[in-house]
């Protein structure tokens, strides 16, 4: 067990949400999840330049230091991927009632919600990835409007300039810093982060065929689809109900 995983947080279960529509033509009859592109992420912090000091320049190459800081990002960027997903809060919500991810990317609750054991998810795939692959998300404000975020060392000029060193020591040695922080506005996502540093052109799949352990059914999931989920899920999902404000499972349809 990774012993900085959450800081020590024991979880169990992570969940990943994803519209109807993923779900059976994609997710499902393979039990795999892509690994998305950083670059196309929602947050400007992840998918615009990062900002960290340089040193070692003059006066003459503030513009092609500025260049720089660009080309490191989208360098970056290019060869990172990555997988979202949430966790509980406690024992007493449950990662699957999340309003805000049901809003945001499961289909305004007409979609699916898919719980995974973790451990089984990282033992399945370690062909891919290691423990220290996946880990929460820290959020913080900065201190001042003008302060660099990610508070990053200051770089050499020179050694920014080459491909070999990003790839292989700066983001190694800024890993947390660049791909583990966020700010204070997206904490209602409560995100566990699976980061996969890769130069592979292709798609590329986290296998939850082990580790699915269950799936939840959007407030407004619409009945009708239920033909088509059983398909290609042959254990009977949980529905979710509106009860007393929040999303509550159908103790009636759950089966241990």
């Amino acid at each position: 067990m990774n012993m900085n995983f959450c800081k020590g947080e024991l979880v169990k279960y992570i969940y990943h949400y994803t519209t109807l529509e993923i779900a059976l033509k994609y997710i499902l009859p393979n039990r795999e999840l892509r690994l998305g592109e950083y670059s196309k992420t929602n947050d400007p912090k992840e998918n615009k330049e990062f900002w960290f000091g340089i040193n070692n320049f003059n006066e003459n190459d503030k513009c092609d230091a500025l260049s720089i800081m660009k080309n490191v990002s989208k360098t970056l960027q290019e060869n990172t991927k990555m997988i979202s997903f949430t966790k509980d809060i406690g024992d007493e919500y449950g990662g699957y009632e999340n309003w805000m991810l049901w809003a945001h990317y499961g289909g305004k609750h007409t979609g699916v919600c898919l719980k995974i054991d973790k451990e089984t998810f990282i033992d399945e795939n370690k062909s891919l990835i290691v423990q220290e692959d996946i880990n929460c998300i820290t959020y913080q404000y900065p201190k001042t409007r003008y302060e660099i975020y990610n508070n990053l060392p200051i770089y050499d000029y020179e050694k920014l300039k080459s491909k070999d060193y990003l790839l292989n020591e700066f983001r190694v040695e800024n890993k947390e810093s660049l791909f583990f922080r966020k700010y204070m506005y997206w904490k209602g996502e409560n995100e566990i982060r699976l980061i996969k540093f890769s130069n592979n052109n292709e798609a590329e799949y986290c296998s939850i065929n082990k580790s699915l352990d269950q799936i939840y059914l959007g407030l407004d999931f619409d009945k009708k689809c239920m033909k088509a989920l059983s398909q290609v899920y042959n254990k009977e999902p949980v529905p979710l109900l509106y009860v007393e404000g929040r999303c509550s499972i159908d103790n009636n349809k759950l089966k241990n």
